[in-house]
C-alpha cells in the first residue's frame, strides 16, 4: 500500500476561528454592504500638520584687539522655530567661549534640538545652510576633525530622543533672517551681561509723513476748488433768474 504525504501549512488561530465564523453565519445576498465608518474623522491623519519647522545658522569672526576687554574672537547662533500653527520663535545667542564657523554652526544645531526637546517635539523639520554640517549628520560626509567628532556625536544623540526628524540644506537667501540674529548676537556680546533686550518695531520714514500731508494738501486744495465752482454755478444761476424776470 502506498500513500502520498502533502505538506498544509498551520493556519492562523485568528484567521481560522474567523473563517468558521463566517461559514456559520453566512450573510443572504440580498444584504446591503455597509461601508460607513461611525469614526471615520478620527482615523484620517494629515500628514506632516504637526511638524514643527527649525532654522539654524552660526556665525564667528575675528575682530582686532582694540581694548583687552573685547574679546577678539566672537560668536553667535541664531535658531529660529515655526509651529504648525504659523507662530514664530525667534533665540539669538552669544558663546562664551571662541569657536570656528563650523563649530558656530553646530553649537546652533545643538541648542535648537535641545530646546525642540525640552518644548516636546516629535516632528521636526531642520533647515540649515551648511552644506558640511548637513552632509555630516546624514553621514553622507565623514568627520575627521577631532574637534568636530564630539559635536557629531552630540547631535545624533540628540535626534534619537526625537520620533521624527528631517533635515534639508537651503541657500543663505533663505536662511537669512537666521543668519540676523547669529549675527546680532556675535556682534552684542557682552560678558558682563547676562541678556540682552533687543526691540524691533516698524517706522515710517520721513519722507512718507512729508508725502502723506503732501496729499493732503492738494485735497484741501481740490476741495476749495470744487467749492468755488460750485458757488460760481450756484451765482450764475441767480443772475439769469434775475435777467429773465425784467
Amino acid at each position: 500500500m502506498e500513500f502520498d504525504i502533502n505538506y498544509a501549512p498551520q493556519k492562523a488561530i485568528k484567521g481560522q476561528a474567523l473563517a468558521d465564523f463566517l461559514a456559520a453565519h453566512p450573510l443572504p445576498d440580498e444584504s446591503p454592504l455597509g461601508c460607513d465608518l461611525p469614526d471615520e474623522e478620527t482615523l484620517v491623519i494629515e500628514e506632516g500638520k504637526q511638524c514643527w519647522k527649525m532654522y539654524f545658522d552660526g556665525a564667528s569672526s575675528i575682530q582686532p584687539a582694540i581694548r583687552p576687554k573685547i574679546t577678539q574672537v566672537r560668536a553667535g547662533i541664531g535658531i529660529i522655530f515655526i509651529s504648525p500653527e504659523g507662530g514664530i520663535l525667534r533665540y539669538s545667542l552669544s558663546l562664551l567661549k571662541p569657536c570656528t564657523n563650523n563649530e558656530a554652526e553646530y553649537e546652533a544645531l545643538i541648542a535648537g534640538l535641545e530646546l525642540a526637546i525640552n518644548m516636546g517635539i516629535q516632528s521636526l523639520h531642520i533647515y540649515g545652510d551648511s552644506q558640511l554640517i548637513i552632509n555630516q549628520v546624514e553621514r553622507s560626509f565623514k568627520t575627521y576633525k577631532q574637534e568636530l567628532l564630539q559635536y557629531h556625536q552630540k547631535v545624533i544623540e540628540l535626534l534619537k530622543k526625537i520620533l521624527d526628524v528631517r533635515m534639508e540644506k537651503v541657500s543663505r537667501s533663505v536662511n537669512i533672517k537666521t543668519d540676523s540674529l547669529a549675527k546680532l548676537a556675535k556682534e552684542l556680546a557682552d560678558l558682563d551681561q547676562e541678556e540682552i533686550q533687543v526691540t524691533i518695531r516698524n517706522k515710517r520714514v520721513l519722507s512718507s509723513c512729508f508725502d502723506e500731508e503732501l496729499e493732503n494738501k492738494q485735497i484741501r486744495k481740490e476741495e476749495v476748488l470744487t467749492v468755488a465752482e460750485d458757488d460760481w454755478r450756484v451765482l450764475h444761476s441767480i443772475l439769469e433768474v434775475w435777467r429773465t424776470s425784467k
